[in-house]
């Protein structure tokens, strides 16, 4: 310009150059297979750039975006990328496993498990050389490459090493890697087959190769010869040599080893890590190693003392590799968290993270200067980074999971995402609206409603059925489970929604949310499924490789659209709803005839499957999103391939905006990126009408106005009369019924009508137990965050007992009813069960409560932990009384004797143990071949019961000797109990039955077949007369004991997952899957006498009366007989077992 200084002038062109070099090499791997995206791809990464080049691009970006301009897609936000990338290297077809840089800096190596080594430029980016490792007879599984860079080292799964040349891919020795081992099966003597190598490494003069293997071996190979030098056992995931050679360090799971050379026998070990250890690494000067484990973090250890020096914290997933800074001031680290991270190697500080990678990043390496870093990932590229020491720039957040969904609103106003959590942003202000609580689960899918105003949405196994836009709570509480919920749709006047899991598909009424019909067909999963226009057709898209297309007024499939020879992905009907098109794993889209079925026309151009495909609002272009990490728009009529746009990493999802050419779209890295449509004309936006009372409306999009038309404006064109809008619609010739459901929804009653009288809802995940107080006042039941507590006349929650960060394990009420127990990870509260105030916290357990069991009298509690313990503790002062350790794994279970002398626990160590809690003895009962999965206690405390795998087993309680085993299921049993009388042994299974024993013979009296699914639990009636059980079939059967007769059974709208009963009258509470708790009066049945055990103390022998908790003075010829409870106002019915329990 004129009068500027010359050296401004100077300044300004350098920083244009610049930034178009930067663009150009970043761009690189994209524009030398596709040229003529030049602009494009420049200008997404130029238009972020600072003053300088916007005044040069602003009138190219003009002339381009006029109409008639040749379309091209306009990126409306940037990209999340690291400003120190400098290119990405992008041949591989799959995993990148090694990358390496050469000693003089010239060249780097990589390969990856399609068998190849290749040699690029860091200065170009450019391809080298690709050499084939040839000589194998199987795919390489590992390699390494030597300090020097000369030599590779590859491990395959003929179980073979192989050096090679890297330049002339020359190879120079082959060896078996794991030696046979002679193994006799009668009565020949033949050769076992080796192991498989896990790893294989050069020493840093090149003079040794060290290898690990799956028979848990390290072997020491002399890499001139081949020769086998040493063999040491050694479980070791990774190792590294010290530069002197002197030291290697091998890893064992969570700790490291310090070997010498020489030696047989490791100097010592490290400790620290929580998890196994994936990488270690010795500083250039040979002081320092650092590790990498799964456990998110790195240490940084003292060579000669062993000693830890610091803990480097800050990745969000495992870290698969490390490296030192050939000046060993920095240490470099990769993750499954999609990131590289830089510390500073004296301190432990981080300084950068490296962001691009989509995928987790395998290797990780310093340039021999130190100016570069190169990394490898399972995105199946490698990206070169320039390093600088100095000052850190700005720490980037980066996402940690895939999207798994991002959508506009229908008035094109608000985008639901998740990145790090479930948000609704405000698109012209760009902040969160809110955030949708309880949503912390993998979310498959989910859905806006046509108002725009509630959200349905698919979370993994479970379906929560909405949440308020304007506030993210959720409307509806209840959830069901449905094994792989991969769906959920809003039909479009929002009568019903649409849920799928497996190869069903489900109609439900929004408003109750409540299941209306299912529609099957499909001969596998369904993966995707879409309304038609007018709400009277859904299209479902299956891994069968087939469309249907179903009547939603009769639930019927219409026709069966076949012609994909892949799965098919995605589906969607045209706006007018003549078209339906599908995305496959054919790499197709394919474009059909909705009426007749006919296939009109097969987009072709992906080079990888096809994830999604949509319609533009005014039906002229369809956009589709593949594995091959492009975005390309299509004509629907001409099959044309009007533009494509390359991305850093695979699609998840996709979106149009409701009325302008944007799309919305999100990556498997965490990215959601937004688009608009350049040079494409859009026409009027496609919409339908609704019937209503006083006519037919039509809402805006854009204005989300609702206005009356005349009847003659359907299948026409108008402009939406709201003063400031004049959006032009085109009507389609059909109307949708207007719908109140989703202003019921909002203010919806929670209730299982005409079956059940109360539905204790408040649960957001699966109940895990549920029982009824002693006085019958309460029940309860716990989720994964809350404990409620109902009253059994009402139904009503009489108290919700927060406090609770993370999962409540178990709850019990104590045995006066008065209080409610829960364990959360290592604390145990007692709470009072009418006020839901905190009495006790117990702290003790360094590992988490899995389970406790009161005392008769309810003073004292043991629990049993992860920490292998169990722990006995005084109720009243909440004191610890005392420790019991013997188990040398998690304890799952205890119960106690009714004289509270001994105790029952079940470990993972497989064992049973009885225990003495006035000696602290333990017994083994038996060693198990897994972990007992349940036990239950007899009567009279006598026997116990425990089952594993396919077996029961019955023991002697005071000496564990093992008396009988009780075989007859065919799968494993899940559940045990004994009969109120000690007669019989009842066990479910997930054989789908019941079984009933004899325990004076131990011989199966009775088989219960009617259940359809695994069978949970099961239990006898309080007066031994009914037999009940329930299972994932979603149904709690009733059966007569002796005949084995289902006398009746409740079907549920989700499965049952926990049970108890009313100890007194025919009632039973149960728990659902979705969080949901049920009680309700068995019809037709009344209980007989209650079976009770007498307790004998030093004077006098006492029966408990269940209903009213008094204890009733008895003689001894009473043992056997019935009687009715004395206590005023009670006269319960009582059955008094002919043996009694010794306090004494």
């Amino acid at each position: 310009m004129i009068g500027e200084n010359p050296t401004e002038i100077s300044d300004r062109h350098s920083k244009v150059l610049h930034a178009f070099s930067r663009a150009l090499g970043r761009e690189a791997h994209v524009l030398t297979q596709q040229p003529n995206l030049l602009w494009q791809q420049l200008y997404n990464r130029l238009q972020w750039e600072g003053e300088e080049v916007k005044l040069v691009i602003t009138p190219e970006f003009a002339q381009r975006s006029e109409r008639g301009a040749k379309p091209w897609l306009h990126l409306q936000n940037p990209s999340r990328e690291s400003d120190m990338l400098i290119r990405t290297l992008e041949v591989h077809t799959r995993w990148v496993m090694k990358c390496a840089f050469s000693p003089d800096g010239r060249f780097i190596f990589s390969t990856s498990d399609d068998n190849r080594l290749r040699i690029w430029d860091p200065e170009t980016g450019q391809l080298e050389r690709t050499l084939f490792l040839e000589g194998h007879t199987g795919s390489v599984s590992r390699c390494a490459f030597s300090a020097d860079g000369y030599l590779i080292v590859s491990a395959n799964l003929d179980r073979t090493l192989q050096v090679w040349e890297t330049i002339s891919g020359k190879s120079h020795n082959v060896w078996q890697a794991t030696p046979q081992v002679p193994m006799r099966v009668a009565p020949t003597l033949v050769q076992a087959p080796p192991a498989l190598v896990k790893e294989c490494e050069f020493s840093p003069n090149n003079h040794f190769i060290i290898s690990t293997s799956t028979d848990n071996m390290l072997r020491l190979w002399e890499t001139k010869t081949g020769q086998l030098l040493r063999t040491l056992e050694a479980n070791s995931p990774a190792f590294t040599f010290s530069p002197d050679e002197r030291f290697f360090v091998s890893t064992s799971d969570n700790s490291l080893q310090v070997w010498e050379i020489s030696s047989d026998q490791p100097l010592y070990t490290l400790d620290g890590h929580t998890k196994v250890i994936n990488a270690c690494a010795f500083s250039p000067d040979g002081h320092l190693i650092v590790s990498a484990s799964e456990d998110m973090t790195l240490r940084m250890w003292e060579v000669t003392t062993g000693q830890p020096l610091c803990t480097l914290e800050g990745h969000t997933k495992g870290v698969n590799a490390c490296a030192f800074s050939p000046d060993g001031r920095f240490i470099v680290s990769s993750s499954k968290d999609m990131t590289l991270r830089v510390w500073d190697g004296a301190t432990g500080q981080l300084l950068y993270i490296l962001i691009g990678h989509t995928k987790d990043v395998n290797e990780c390496a310093f340039s021999p200067d130190g100016r570069f870093i190169i990394s490898a990932s399972k995105d199946e590229t490698m990206r070169l980074w320039h390093f600088t020491s100095e000052q850190p720039q700005h720490l980037l957040e980066h996402p940690t999971a895939r999207v798994t969904a991002c959508l506009f609103s229908p008035d094109g106003c608000l985008i639901l995402s998740n990145t790090d959590s479930w948000r609704v942003l405000d698109i012209a202000s760009g902040k969160t609206l809110c955030t949708l609580e309880g949503l912390t689960e993998l979310v498959e899918a989910c859905a806006f409603s046509p108002d725009g105003r509630l959200i349905v949405s698919a979370v993994n196994q479970i379906v929560f059925p909405g949440w308020n836009v304007n506030t993210g709570q959720m409307y509806n509480t209840k959830a069901s489970e449905r094994i792989g919920a991969k769906q959920c749709l809003f039909s479009p006047d929002g009568r019903f929604v649409v849920f799928g899991w497996g190869r069903t598909l489900e109609l439900w009424d929004s408003a109750s949310m409540q299941p209306l019909c299912a529609l099957e067909g499909h001969t596998r999963s369904v993966v995707a499924c879409a309304f038609s226009p007018d709400g009277r057709l859904l299209t479902s898209a299956s891994e069968d490789m087939t469309l249907r297309v179903w009547d939603i007024a009769t639930g019927r499939p219409l026709r069966t659209l076949k012609g994909h020879t892949g799965v098919v992905f995605s589906c969607a009907f045209s706006p007018d709803g003549r078209m339906i098109i599908s995305a496959s794993e054919d790499m197709t889209i394919r474009v059909w005839d909705a009426t007749t079925g006919q296939l009109l026309h097969s987009l072709i151009g992906h080079t990888l499957s096809v994830y999604k495909c949509a319609f533009s609002p005014d039906g002229r272009f369809i956009l589709s999103a593949s594995k091959d990490k492009t975005l390309r728009v299509w004509h629907p009529g001409k099959a044309d391939m009007l533009a494509s746009l390359p991305f850093p990493g695979e699609f998840s999802e996709l979106g149009f905006h409701p009325t302008k050419p944007q799309i919305l779209c999100g990556d498997e890295s965490g990215s959601i990126y937004q688009f608009e449509i350049v040079g494409f004309d859009f026409g009027p936006t496609i919409v339908s009408a609704e019937k209503v009372v006083d006519g037919v409306k039509v809402r805006c999009p854009t204005c989300q106005h609702l206005f009356l038309i005349k009847a003659d404006s359907l299948d026409g064109e108008l402009d939406c009369p709201k003063i400031g809008c004049a959006t032009k619609l085109r009507v389609t010739p059909f109307t949708i019924s207007q719908s109140n459901s989703l202003d019921q929804a909002l203010q919806i009653s929670d209730s299982i009508s005409g079956q059940l009288p109360h539905d204790m809802d408040g649960h957001t995940s699966s109940v895990i137990v549920c029982g009824y107080s002693p006085e019958r006042k309460f029940y309860a039941g716990c989720d994964n965050k809350t404990v409620l507590v109902w009253s059994s006349t009402t139904g009503q929650a009489t108290n919700i007992i927060v406090g609770h960060n993370g999962a409540v394990r178990a709850c019990a009420f104590s045995p006066d009813g008065q209080s409610i127990l829960t364990a959360k990870n290592k604390t145990l509260q007692l709470w009072n069960a009418h006020t839901g105030n905190l009495r006790h916290t117990l702290h003790g357990h360094t590992g988490i409560v899995n389970a406790f069991a009161f005392s008769h009298d309810g003073h004292t509690i043991v629990t049993a932990s992860d920490d292998k313990t169990l722990r006995l503790w005084d109720l009243d002062s909440a004191n610890l009384i005392k420790c019991l350790i013997s188990h040398t794994a998690r304890v799952n279970a205890c119960m106690v004797l009714p004289n509270w002398r001994l105790l029952i626990s079940a470990s993972d160590d497989e064992t049973l143990r009885v225990w003495n809690t006035a000696t602290d003895e333990s017994h083994i009962l038996i060693k198990h071949k897994g972990p007992p999965k349940a036990c239950a206690l007899s009567p009279d405390g006598s026997f116990i019961l425990s089952c594993n795998e396919d077996k029961l087993y019955v023991w002697n309680s005071r000496f564990g000797q093992l008396l009988y085993s009780l075989e007859g299921h065919t799968s494993i049993v899940n559940a045990c109990a004994f009969s109120p009388n000690g007669h019989f042994i009842l066990s479910a299974s997930d054989d789908k039955t019941i079984r009933m024993w004899d325990t004076y013979t131990y011989q199966p009296l009775q088989v219960f077949k009617g259940h359809l699914g695994s069978v949970k639990s099961c239990a006898f009636s309080p007066d031994g007369q009914f037999v009940i059980s329930v299972s994932d079939d979603n149904k709690l059967c009733i059966w007569h004991p002796y005949s084995g007769v289902n006398l009746a059974y409740f079907s549920f709208p989700d499965g049952l997952c926990s049970m108890g009963l009313h100890p007194t009258s025919p009632q039973v509470v149960c728990g659902d899957r979705g969080g949901a708790i049920y009680r309700f009066e068995i019809p037709g049945i009344e209980y007989g006498p209650i079976l009770v055990t007498a307790v004998e103390t030093v004077q006098k022998i006492e029966v408990h009366c269940p209903a009213c908790q008094q204890l009733i003075p008895i003689r001894e010829n009473q043992l056997g007989s019935e009687m009715t409870c004395p206590t005023p106002g009670c006269g319960l019915r009582l059955k008094i077992n002919p043996f009694v329990i010794h306090m004494t």
